[in-house]
């Protein structure tokens, strides 16, 4: 009898049995999705499987650098090529270092960003819809937010000068020689010594720090009505509620008031006040840029990300915070060439006549995906978020806890009743639920999903009511640690936002789909 075909020394049949394709990409949370996070925050590992034509050298070189052979490989065979790097990468990333941020946002560099900032100032962005805006430099930029003080958007100024970007700065940020307060008054006023490294990194492209913008108390919240510093305006709705937690970001943005602004994201915090005020927010991969010298919410969800007034220029921005250099394609394409999908409509559930009615338009025709349960995506972000939010503030708590408003209280209290064990199921979770979503998605390019479920509510609302439509789309992707864009949906009424949602360490293939939504429903296609 002939020897087994699985064992011939060749390894033909072994070959057949494994050629990559978008099924590795899903083939397990510990293959892909995980391995990627792990080794992209301790700069480990820079290759993907994913595509070809993006590493140049020859096959030899790959191998010998240690990098897995990108077509003829199976998960085994990547498992192996990983080796005691991802060992040494998991280990890290549970013990909770390895937060460096990652110095690539997909495999090898394909796409140059051309002089880096030009792409993110309001002029650029302005050019780009076919009109023109004055230049504003950092001084003039803090002139005019300080003729609207009863808008509450910034807390505190910089004295910087320069010709720079003009970049607003969620107050969780550090900033060298200002006080970070996490839109509190509970830590201790002292000034920044340094700059936390997402800053420092925007120095080195030239930008100029305008000030510290306002937020929902230290960033637990989806309507940034801060008792401490003030209701942030809503440059795009008057009355109504700015979103949050970033709000002072995206109103900073929406007022013209910066050329872009940082925000944070741990359950959507970027991606509902870029909804809620009219601009453009980019969630990026969790992990990508680095959170060191960040006030935290949840260590494991928290990213950073930026607010802009485009897809491009918030690209750039992106580009510069984690010090990549592809993220801006160099020409757009047509929506046609892009495979896009949306939820079933039991995912997504009731909307608001306002939010169904543009809901309608941007879905029609498209074909639906089966992903996990969103009530468990959400229970899982709940838990962890929960636990650790209350593991960082207790100490303030248990030292004077009526410094606290009385929604962020109640809510940070709630982590007091998560057990070790629901947490540690959640964490187990987030892997199941990660694995799960990138085979739902294999076959398609970028997911649209609301951004909101309702229109922006006014500010005299109940904070209670709002909470769950607020955030009914934007936590299940702080799970699954996605790329996300929100993009603005133009209308006569309220702001409606729309959230592309992209593969998992593939930023800059979600890049060139959200322009092509942008441009064809602005009618620029």
């Amino acid at each position: 009898m002939g020897e087994p075909r699985h064992d011939r020394g060749d390894g033909q049949a072994g070959r057949r049995r494994h050629r990559a394709g978008r099924r590795h990409r899903c083939a397990s949370a510990h293959g892909v999705a995980l391995s990627h996070l792990l080794a992209y925050r301790l700069g480990a590992y820079h290759a993907h499987p994913r595509r070809r034509g993006r590493d140049q050298r020859s096959r030899g070189d790959r191998r010998r650098a240690g990098a897995p052979r990108r077509h003829r490989v199976g998960r085994r065979q990547r498992h192996r090529d990983l080796g005691s790097e991802r060992c040494r990468a998991l280990g890290a990333y549970r013990r909770g270092e390895g937060s460096g941020g990652a110095r690539t946002l997909g495999p090898h560099p394909r796409r140059r960003i051309v002089g880096d900032a030009q792409w993110c100032t309001r002029a650029a962005a302005a050019q780009r819809r076919g009109g023109t805006v004055d230049t504003m430099t950092a001084s003039e930029a803090r002139a005019r937010a300080k003729a609207h003080p009863d808008w509450n958007i910034f807390i505190s100024y910089t004295n910087e000068e320069g010709n720079g970007p003009a970049v607003a700065v969620k107050d969780l940020v550090h900033v060298k020689g200002t006080v970070t307060t996490g839109g509190g008054v509970v830590l201790p006023k002292e000034i920044d010594k340094e700059d936390a490294p997402v800053v420092a990194r925007l120095r080195a492209h030239n930008c100029v720090m305008v000030g510290k913008v306002n937020l929902h108390e230290f960033a637990y919240g989806l309507t940034s009505i801060n008792p401490h510093y003030g209701t942030v305006h809503n440059p795009k709705a008057p009355g109504h509620v700015a979103g949050g937690s970033s709000g002072g970001s995206a109103a900073a943005v929406a007022a013209d008031l910066c050329d872009w602004a940082i925000g944070t994201d741990t359950g959507g915090s970027i991606r509902n006040p870029a909804a809620m005020c009219g601009v453009t927010g980019f969630k990026p991969t969790v992990g990508t840029v680095s959170t060191e010298g960040v006030i935290p919410l949840s260590t494991t969800l928290d990213t950073i990300g930026p607010l802009a007034h485009d897809v491009i220029q918030a690209a750039g921005a992106l580009a510069m915070m984690c010090d990549v250099q592809h993220l801006v394609p160099a020409a757009p394409r047509p929506l046609s060439s892009f495979r896009l999908a949306i939820p079933s409509p039991e995912w997504v559930g009731e909307l608001d006549a306002e939010v169904s009615a543009v809901w309608q338009r941007v879905s029609a025709g498209l074909p639906a995906i089966a992903l996990p349960d969103r009530l468990r995506m959400a229970n899982v972000s709940l838990a962890i978020m929960f636990r650790e939010a209350y593991e960082y503030h207790r100490r303030w708590i248990e030292a004077d806890s009526s410094r606290y408003g009385t929604d962020v209280l109640a809510t940070l209290m709630r982590g007091k009743d998560v057990t070790q064990a629901d947490y540690d199921r959640a964490q187990e979770e987030l892997l199941a639920v990660r694995r799960e979503t990138e085979e739902a998605m294999q076959d398609v390019d970028a997911m649209l999903v609301p951004a909101t479920a309702i229109a922006p509510p006014l500010v005299t609302a109940s904070s209670l009511e709002m909470r769950e439509p607020l955030s009914r789309f934007t936590r299940p992707f702080n799970v699954t640690g996605q790329p996300v864009y929100a993009l603005p949906y133009p209308t006569t009424g309220l702001p409606i936002g729309v959230q592309a949602v992209g593969h998992f360490g593939h930023d800059a293939d979600l890049v060139p789909a959200a322009w092509a939504l942008e441009r064809a429903w602005a009618g620029r296609e």
